[in-house]
């Protein structure tokens, strides 16, 4: 039994990230080379109604610097053209929020009398229209190496973050990160051994 920070109520408690991988269907795709440089790896997930996870997540992270992300999404209900989420703009919003945190860990902490900062994240959201050309992007060509075999796709480059589309079989990946990060990314299919294993922590 579960019960609220007051000890007297029942509170209901999400699936573990473990859970929601457990629900995804078909490959992940990770770095290929992450685990031999040493990189933290933190695992996150989305999912609607508690049960359908429409997109796994893997951050790659130094003490003091998030690097880049690997973001697998499943292949799309029938007559879906795209998720909300699914575009650059806000792969890039993300990568900007998760670099914030861990280079200024201070600064959403919570303070009594202090309004919440605003995200550099919130900030290029309200800049740029998802789905739309990002202003002052480039964008270009390129051929990423998935499970040792080139697979063609996109790369938008702004100052300071770079993501990568690619259409993976049937389903859609997005490496989101520092364009140096990203110059020499590699990637291919996750085995069991390379994903969490079922921690007590879970999602509210």
């Amino acid at each position: 039994m579960e019960f609220d920070e007051t000890g007297t109520g029942r509170i209901k408690r999400g699936p573990t990230v473990r859970e929601t991988i457990d629900r995804f269907p078909g490959p992940i795709a990770i770095a290929a080379e992450a685990a031999a440089t040493g990189l933290e790896v933190t695992w996150n997930s989305y999912f609607a109604e508690g049960v359908t996870t429409y997109a796994v997540v893997a951050e790659y992270d130094t003490s003091a610097e998030h690097l880049f992300a690997v973001k697998t999404f499943r292949p799309l209900p029938a007559g879906r053209v795209h998720l909300a989420i699914e575009n650059p703009v806000n792969q890039i919003a993300n990568y900007l929020d998760r670099a914030d945190l861990i280079a200024n860990p201070g600064k959403y902490r919570y303070q009594a009398g202090r309004a919440r900062p605003h995200t550099p994240g919130n900030a290029f959201v309200a800049a740029n229209a998802p789905f739309r050309p990002i202003a002052g992007a480039r964008t270009t060509s390129v051929s990423v190496v998935v499970d040792s075999a080139p697979l063609a796709g996109k790369r938008v480059d702004i100052e300071n973050c770079s993501v990568l589309e690619l259409h993976w079989g049937d389903r859609i990946i997005f490496c989101t990160g520092s364009p140096t990060a990203l110059d020499s990314l590699t990637l291919r299919t996750a085995t069991l051994d390379d994903l969490p294993r079922n921690p007590p922590e879970r999602i509210l």
